[in-house]
């Protein structure tokens, strides 16, 4: 139980106990029995008899709809919701038992009733904040709420910048890398063009030594041919020694002719 029960329950019960008895400031006498007011308020069926006041006070702040006085709390008609004191209510039912042909003084409706709220007994408490205040207050949590939103909105914008700086920073890192690779490919292909390059020249050069081997040997081929014609052509006037040199260049020619052909 909180502690604002706790004090609704203690002042409710000191009421009902030492509020019991009639007042007589309003009215001189009650047609009721003493024993059953006391036995509706302790049931807490009636509103305890408490001492009228002309004006409101701390405590006193509710008003009687027929004297007109301030009380610390009242009676409520179930017809038309209209606060009425004990002594006011005691005074409009002079007998305990209530019948049908009983009617409201304000509605006039039949089967007049009350009801007594023992909850909106308890004091107020009457430090009530004034509108200034209500305001000041207002502007304070308008200016807190302005202020965190610009500050979820900088938060934002920073999360943002940092995304944006992280994505750069990816894409950059993956030209570097791509400029990287390509740097690479092109110097090997560089590489690879200045071997070939390197190679078709030394070819060229392999090439043109063949070609000059080539040529030499036809011309020898061809000198040796004319010299075995010259010596065939004066064959009845040959030496035996002259003779001899034919058969050697005839043999090499003929070692020629079958190296070419392989």
């Amino acid at each position: 139980m909180s502690t604002s029960r706790r004090k609704l329950k203690k002042y409710i019960s000191s009421c009902c106990v030492t509020h019991t008895e009639p007042t007589y400031e309003i009215y001189d006498e009650i047609h009721w029995n003493c024993n059953f007011v006391k036995n509706q308020i302790k049931k807490k069926k009636l509103a305890p008899l408490f001492f009228p006041e002309e004006n409101s006070t701390k405590y006193a702040n509710f008003t009687c709809s027929i004297c007109y006085n301030y009380f610390p709390i009242l009676n409520k008609t179930h017809c038309c919701n209209k606060g009425i004191c004990s002594e006011c209510y005691l005074q409009i039912q002079p007998k305990p038992t209530t019948s049908s042909k009983d009617r409201c003084p304000f509605c006039r409706q039949n089967n007049f009733k009350i009801k007594y709220n023992f909850r909106e007994a308890m004091p107020k408490n009457n430090k009530k904040k004034t509108n200034k205040q209500q305001e000041q207050k207002e502007k304070v949590k308008l200016a807190r709420k302005k202020e965190r939103e610009l500050f979820e909105t900088q938060i934002q914008k920073i999360k943002e910048k940092l995304l944006l700086q992280r994505e750069t920073e990816l894409k950059k890192g993956l030209y570097d890398q791509e400029l990287k690779k390509l740097q690479e490919k092109e110097k090997l292909r560089e590489k690879n063009k200045s071997i070939f390059l390197l190679q078709k020249k030394q070819q060229e050069q392999i090439d043109q030594e063949n070609n000059q081997i080539k040529q030499n040997q036809q011309s020898e081929t061809q000198s040796i041919s004319e010299r075995i014609q010259r010596l065939m052509s004066n064959m009845e006037n040959l030496s035996t020694e002259q003779r001899v040199q034919l058969d050697d260049l005839m043999l090499q020619q003929v070692l020629r002719l079958s190296l070419e052909q392989n």
